[in-house]
């Protein structure tokens, strides 16, 4: 039977970590009667929100399509503002988020080097961004 099946190929594994962020005082992010809608005569999708956020929180958003959850997120990342109440955040807080859509976020015609420089416009050399890589990147 020589030959008859394919070669086995491992699985590669990639190992990284998130630093720790410290302590930083509760709530992380506060959620005061934020209520939304994406247009003036559009429907509610939020009305009077009213939750906080602190480090050891864990959510998970569940429902169907259209039910509000990418909108909470973009809420909660700044993306859309309320149209009424308030969203607050440590000044500490960074969010980090893998968007669902990413090929509608990236211009896939850029390198990545190219992208940082763009996200990044205050960093003007591109030998130092990519130092900065090469930093993050060894680090993880």
């Amino acid at each position: 039977a020589s030959g008859l099946t394919e070669r086995v190929i491992s699985d590669k594994t990639l190992s990284f970590y998130f630093p720790s962020c410290g302590k930083i005082p509760p709530p992380v992010i506060m959620v005061q009667n934020v209520s939304f809608r994406y247009s003036k005569d559009g429907h509610w999708i939020y009305n009077n929100l009213e939750f906080g956020i602190d480090l050891d929180t864990r959510v998970a958003l569940v429902g169907p399509n259209g039910a509000g959850k990418s909108t909470l997120l973009k809420l909660l990342t700044g993306e859309v503002l309320p149209t009424d109440g308030m969203i607050r955040k440590h000044s500490h807080v960074k969010i980090g988020r893998y968007h669902q859509h990413l090929q509608e976020q990236l211009d896939l015609d850029l390198s990545p080097l190219e992208y940082m420089l763009r996200c990044y416009p205050e960093i003007k050399e591109k030998e130092e961004m990519r130092k900065i890589i090469g930093r993050t990147c060894s680090s993880w």
